[in-house]
């Protein structure tokens, strides 16, 4: 099992970096021939940084690494 983790730029918006924990995750996942999961928590992944992040957040961030970045799990 391969865990990509892309850490979140606390400057941009919760879709910026979305945007880029799921291309990064959709290119490793192409590449890979051994299951890929994503290394989400606070400040990695695109997940907020902040001690109990928005569970919508979270949410958009789980879906989306899965059906959009092709990650085997979380």
């Amino acid at each position: 099992i391969y865990g990509v983790a892309v850490n979140t730029t606390t400057t941009k918006p919760l879709p910026w970096n979305l945007a880029q924990a799921t291309t990064f995750m959709k290119a490793t996942t192409k590449e890979a021939t051994i299951p890929v999961h994503a290394n989400v928590g606070m400040g990695v992944c695109g997940i907020p940084m902040m001690e109990q992040p928005p569970i919508d957040a979270v949410t958009r961030v789980s879906k989306s690494l899965v059906q959009i970045g092709k990650a085997d799990g979380l």
